[in-house]
């Protein structure tokens, strides 16, 4: 089950990987029987882009789901043509993980994140991102197996305890 974090579960997650977010801080995780085996926390955002942030303690047990929606969200929900990821240039697993999810390494800033340790700047563009074919695709074999679905062939967008997750700059006051 993908749902959008609530603050125990965002506490936790944040100050696993730690980080301190600002207030457009937004994270999805996905639950199983015991609780949460991943999350994706999106921050700072542009009128074209967002950083990503991905926690996933427990791999075995992650859905390809996870993933669909981890990137739909900023990317078809959101709007944004960009997902970028900041990565210590000495985390192997994380980086091997990234590139395997398809981020791409577009520069490395030098002993940014400690002296000899580089920032590895990723990115991620919309139009490269193989989750959201294969969230439409889904969509289409749904479609064509009778699942019910919206009728227009467009994904609803996630809902959270019976609420629509928004996008960011809909929670600006």
């Amino acid at each position: 089950m993908i749902l959008q974090l609530n603050p125990d579960w965002e506490r936790l997650f944040l100050s696993t990987i730690s980080y301190s977010p600002t207030s457009g801080f937004k994270a999805i995780g996905q639950f199983c029987t015991g609780g949460l085996v991943a999350a994706v926390g999106y921050d700072h955002w542009t009128p074209n882009s967002v950083q990503m942030h991905i926690w996933i303690p427990y791999p075995k047990l992650v859905s390809k789901k996870f993933f669909r929606e981890g990137f739909r969200y900023p990317f078809e929900m959101c709007g944004r043509g960009l997902v970028i990821g900041l990565t210590p240039g000495n985390n192997a697993a994380a980086l091997s993980f990234n590139k395997r999810v398809g981020f791409k390494e577009v520069y490395r800033m030098s002993d940014a994140w400690d002296v000899g340790i580089d920032v590895v700047v990723q990115e991620m563009r919309r139009e490269d991102c193989r989750w959201l074919r294969r969230s439409n695709e889904l969509v289409q074999q749904e479609a064509k197996e009778g699942h019910q679905g919206t009728g227009s062939g467009r994904r609803q967008a996630p809902q959270i305890n019976g609420r629509q997750l928004r996008r960011p700059d809909e929670l600006v006051q």
